[in-house]
């Protein structure tokens, strides 16, 4: 239920005008992307909103999601760059 939402321009010019540069950026989320959108899908236009009832689900498709979410942080820590996700991972450093 986040209330603000950044595209990558927009966040890596907020981080570089607070002076940082930027190390790295990436998308995250990028291999459940289209499982996101299709649930967003569903609940367009439902008047019956419960945000807490997403974490409601069997241990079973919990195991599945988290495995496929490490098998994307491994291939984020090996270097690749997802041009697309749910959210976006930004490294900056502060120049000495």
């Amino acid at each position: 239920m986040h209330q603000r939402r950044y595209n990558r321009a927009e966040l890596r010019a907020k981080v570089e005008s607070a002076g940082f540069q930027i190390e790295r950026i990436t998308s995250f989320n990028s291999l459940l992307l289209p499982l996101m959108i299709w649930s967003r899908m569903l609940r367009k236009g439902n008047q019956d909103l419960q945000p807490w009832r997403e974490f409601e689900i069997s241990p079973a498709l919990n195991k599945s999601l988290e495995t496929i979410l490490r098998l994307e942080r491994m291939v984020i820590t090996k270097g690749v760059a997802f041009p697309a996700g749910g959210s976006l991972l930004l490294i900056g450093r502060k120049p000495l």
